[in-house]
């Protein structure tokens, strides 16, 4: 099986824009896949960094392979995050949490990502079939709030 980065698998199976002829920006991609009527579930391979990181919290489950790493590293780049990973950071791992994150440049275990609440899951293999497995399951239960309406 071929991983592609989280990005790119998000970004490939977005549908076109039908009225607008600009491309879309993260920030709309992102509220559109929050307030999709289908739960989406963001499986990470790899780093989910910035907006990759950003998209995944967007999506209303996430869960990596054992090897990611999550992060918002654009404060070395001297920028906060733009696709509302401010927000949402905080309403998924509390404020402490998304302080440091968005202060430090630095990425985060998917062992501590899941125990700061930034995953659901963490699997040790088969990303997809986990995933696919996750999402079935998630059908049968309430589902949680989107992160940004998280209180």
């Amino acid at each position: 099986m071929r991983h592609r980065p989280a990005t790119a698998a998000i970004w490939a199976k977005l549908p076109a824009p039908a009225t607008n002829t600009r491309s879309p920006r993260l920030p709309d991609v992102v509220e559109k896949i929050e307030a999709a009527q289908k739960p989406w579930v963001a499986a990470i391979h790899g780093n989910a960094l910035g907006g990759g990181f950003e998209i995944a919290m967007g999506c209303r489950f996430r869960i990596a392979c054992g090897s990611a790493q999550l992060g918002l590293p654009e404060v070395n780049l001297g920028i906060i995050p733009g696709a509302s990973g401010t927000v949402r950071t905080p309403r998924l791992a509390g404020i402490e949490a998304a302080v440091d994150l968005a202060t430090s440049g630095k990425p985060i275990s998917a062992a501590r990502a899941l125990d700061a609440g930034l995953l659901d899951l963490v699997v040790g293999t088969d990303l997809e079939a986990a995933a696919i497995d996750f999402a079935r399951q998630a059908l049968d239960t309430e589902l949680p709030q989107p992160a940004a309406r998280r209180g």
